[in-house]
């Protein structure tokens, strides 16, 4: 039983010890919560100056011994202390909000007096796109029947905006995108079995205005944005190609037909507008 009884104990103390920090920073800074406890106050800035004022903390610590200092400031008397303190503790967790469920009173109304929302964020994007075509009338000079379908094409876009941040969570955001668009018609049945594919490029200008509202806590974070945009379209032209199924004359297989870029800008409206709405998740 006695050697029962040491083996437990054993486990018990290296259960103890495993469970605490016994850095020496560590136990300065567990030994500085005591001392709150206790409420001996004014020892506890100076027990804590050379932890913080090297790299031994983590981040977490250093935001436990800010918040312990900001707390022992405004006890001895010292709000210039107690705001100093909690604007380090801010930059150690730039995303630390003091709520009254979890803070002491003061420390709440302390963190009033500063934000870690910044005023303004400027964003960069890249990336694909496709354009989708809704045709009102298909218009063509055969005789006969034919088969149009519209096909999807790859296009691309750059850009970048920012954020005019009202709080932590609302934000009114302006964009600048250039980006090129394409989409391909195909009609089939021509001459019963001839194909022309005509391939339109477009060169765009978007510039969207929009509100967006984001979460503010959690480490995934969604958020929406509904507003306008003024899109100007600079560029347009069609690549045309066309394929005789069936040629005249002594020729086998297939006869392509290609022309030159064909510009319709003149056909399109330079000055449009949209609406824009959206969403997605910051992790």
């Amino acid at each position: 039983m006695r050697r029962l009884f040491v083996f437990a104990m054993l486990v018990l103390c290296g259960t103890s010890a495993f469970g605490q920090d016994n850095t020496p920073c560590g136990v300065v800074l567990g030994h500085a919560e005591d001392e709150f406890t206790a409420g001996r106050f004014y020892g506890i800035p100076s027990l804590l100056s050379e932890c913080l004022g090297g790299n031994e903390l983590t981040n977490e610590q250093k935001v436990r011994a800010y918040h312990l200092l900001v707390q022992t400031y405004l006890l001895i008397d010292d709000p210039i202390g107690a705001e100093n303190s909690y604007l380090n503790l801010l930059r150690a967790d730039p995303e630390y909000i003091a709520t009254v469920d979890k803070d002491p009173i003061d420390v709440f109304y302390i963190s009033k007096k500063f934000t870690s929302t910044p005023i303004f964020t400027p964003f960069g994007r890249i990336g694909g796109n496709t354009s989708f075509v809704r045709p009102i009338h298909h218009v063509n000079t055969q005789s006969t029947p034919v088969e149009t379908k519209n096909i999807l094409k790859p296009g691309w876009q750059v850009g970048g905006g920012i954020d005019f941040n009202f709080n932590d969570n609302i934000s009114l955001t302006g964009e600048a995108n250039f980006s090129s668009k394409s989409f391909k018609e195909s009609t089939s049945l021509i001459f019963a079995d001839d194909v022309q594919n005509v391939t339109e490029r477009q060169v765009w200008m978007d510039f969207p205005f929009y509100v967006k509202y984001q979460d503010d806590i959690g480490k995934i974070r969604p958020f929406g944005y509904s507003g306008i945009a003024i899109n100007l379209l600079t560029s347009s032209k069609t690549e045309e190609v066309y394929t005789n199924k069936s040629p005249l004359g002594t020729e086998t297989g297939d006869k392509t037909s290609e022309g030159p870029d064909f510009n319709l800008n003149y056909k399109r409206n330079f000055l449009n507008y949209s609406l824009v709405v959206g969403g997605g998740v910051k992790i």
